[in-house]
C-alpha cells in the first residue's frame, strides 16, 4: 500500500464496511419479498404491476451483488496491503478518488482509458 494517512485508510475501510452492511441488508429484505407467496393479486393489472416492480427490484438486487462483491476486494485489498495501487497500470490512485469511490480498482487515468475503450 502506497503511503496513505493511516486515519484516512481508517475511514474508508469503516465506510466500506458499512456500506456491504447496507446492501447485505437491502438484498436480504428484497429476498424476504421475493418469498413472500401472498404477493400475487388475483387481478391481472396488479398482476402486471407486481411483475414490472419484481423484476425492477430483481435488477437493483443484482446490482447490488455486483457491488457487494467490488466492496468486498476493496475490504480484501486494505487487508493485504495492495489497497489504492491501480489494477491496469500499478500506479497509486488518489486519495481523493479513494475517498469519492472507495471501492474503485483503477486511477482516474486508466479508468478514462479504459472506458474510451469500452
Amino acid at each position: 500500500m502506497f503511503n496513505y494517512p493511516r486515519e484516512e485508510i481508517h475511514c474508508i475501510s469503516a465506510r466500506l464496511h458499512f456500506w456491504l452492511c447496507q446492501l447485505r441488508s437491502e438484498n436480504r429484505s428484497m429476498e424476504a419479498k421475493f418469498q413472500d407467496v401472498n404477493r400475487f393479486a388475483p387481478d391481472y393489472l396488479d398482476r402486471a404491476n407486481n411483475e414490472t416492480s419484481e423484476q425492477a427490484e430483481i435488477f437493483r438486487y443484482n446490482q447490488n451483488l455486483k457491488k457487494i462483491a467490488t466492496i468486498r476486494s476493496a475490504i480484501e485489498r486494505v487487508k493485504t496491503g495492495n489497497y489504492g495501487i491501480c489494477m491496469f497500470c500499478g500506479a497509486e490512485i488518489s486519495i481523493k478518488r479513494l475517498m469519492a469511490m472507495p471501492d474503485t480498482n483503477y486511477c482516474i487515468e486508466c479508468m478514462i482509458e479504459l472506458a474510451n475503450n469500452a
